[in-house]
């Protein structure tokens, strides 16, 4: 019987959520019966994407549709699969400046539009854990500074949502500007559907200047 645990870590002004899952004895059998990402030639995922990045008397925005195509796969040995991956990308860039009146107006904007193929590696022993690099698909989990989290294709949890986050919050620290920062990431899966959101939230502020940086990922 497997179960979850929410550890909760308080290290100074650092706020640590950790998941942890246990085991009732140390011969338990995972049976992993639920696949929180599925993959297979054909599939197509779309995704919302919204990234707002503030800095001093300037904002930026990058919004639009994000589509992965999953064209093929190859086994190049016993325990690894690699997937070509198709990623479509269609944003729409705006750039805004602060006016006299002190409020934001659209300076530029225009579109970018690309297509790339990327590579999606899958363990095949125990759960199946992802590897890639792309702008939304990021395995391990780019979820903690240093620290990837891995993630597994397949979980043994009954629950059909599987959810990862961290928090940080420092400061303001004992220095002329008294700088501040806090972020906040979630990664939120379901079962049969894939990654269904991800949400990331950074801020920066001091007595001198601020920055902030927001992405938004909804599947569609």
């Amino acid at each position: 019987m497997t179960r979850s645990i929410n550890v909760l870590l308080w290290l100074g002004s650092v706020v640590t959520l950790l998941f942890i899952q246990s085991c009732d004895s140390p011969t338990s059998i995972q049976t992993y019966n639920s696949d929180m990402f599925p993959l297979q030639r054909g599939l197509q995922y779309e995704y919302s994407y919204i990234r707002t990045t503030i800095s001093d008397s300037n904002k930026w925005i990058d919004s639009g549709n994000v589509v992965y195509l999953i064209k093929d796969s190859v086994d190049v040995s016993s325990t690894l699969r690699v997937w070509t991956i198709s990623e479509d990308v269609s944003l729409m860039h705006q750039y805004f400046l602060t006016d006299q009146y002190g409020g934001m107006r659209l300076d530029s904007s225009y579109l970018i539009n690309y297509n790339t193929i990327d590579i999606l590696q899958e363990n095949l022993s125990e759960s199946h854990t992802l590897s890639c690099n792309s702008l939304i698909w990021k395995f391990p989990l780019d979820i903690k500074p240093a620290s990837p989290e891995p993630f597994a294709r397949y979980s043994s949890s009954s629950d059909p949502l599987l959810s990862y986050s961290h928090e940080y919050q420092s400061g303001p620290g004992n220095t002329v500007e008294q700088i501040s920062v806090y972020s906040k990431q979630c990664y939120a899966f379901e079962k049969d559907k894939g990654l269904n959101s991800i949400s990331y939230i950074y801020r920066l502020s001091s007595n001198v200047k601020g920055s902030s940086l927001d992405i938004r990922v909804t599947l569609l």
